[in-house]
């Protein structure tokens, strides 16, 4: 048994826009704007320095560099005009890590989503509740990012702590 089959870790603030288009006009903008095509909802892909997150159709979450934020919301504008819209959400949300073996037992404790299924893998997006808390996951080649609105997150990561510890004391 290795020390920890599973941590926690509390990532830095990143840029999030919150991308809305109508047209495929407006798509194909969005497309070229970002540097290549969009993912479906639940999906996540890296475009240069951003990580675009479809949410529903025609609605992406982009995540990158805060630096970036102002310059980039300014492009997108141009290039969708009336075609969608942008919104900043930067600072609106915090983002906790599970890393490890085991991620997905922690997401069971307080859930209610099958992170054991064969679908929710590296790359997969999800939006559901853990801890009576909104969040989105993101899965990668270490475990899974989980997002949700700043104002939640010192108590979301109280809960995921004690799931994680529940996890390391049991021998995984």
């Amino acid at each position: 048994m290795t020390p920890e089959a599973i941590s926690l870790v509390r990532l830095e603030p990143r840029a999030l826009l919150w991308i809305e288009v109508w047209s495929e006009a407006g798509k194909a903008a969005l497309a070229e704007m970002v540097g290549g095509p969009l993912p479906p909802p639940n999906w996540i892909v890296t475009l240069g320095e951003w990580r675009a997150e479809g949410v529903e159709p025609g609605v992406w979450r982009l995540l990158g560099v805060a630096e970036a934020a102002e310059f980039t919301v300014v492009r997108l504008k141009e290039a969708l005009a009336s075609d969608g819209a942008v919104i900043d959400l930067s600072g609106a949300e915090g983002v906790l890590a599970l890393r490890g073996e085991h991620w997905r037992e922690a997401l069971m404790i307080g859930g209610v989503f099958d992170a054991e299924s064969l679908s929710f893998t590296v790359g997969a997006a999800a939006g559901t509740v853990l801890h009576h808390t909104p969040v989105r996951y993101g899965v990668d080649e270490t475990g899974v990012e989980i997002a949700c609105a700043l104002s939640r997150l010192d108590d979301l990561a109280h809960h995921l702590a004690r799931a994680v510890d529940r996890i390391n004391r049991s021998g995984f």
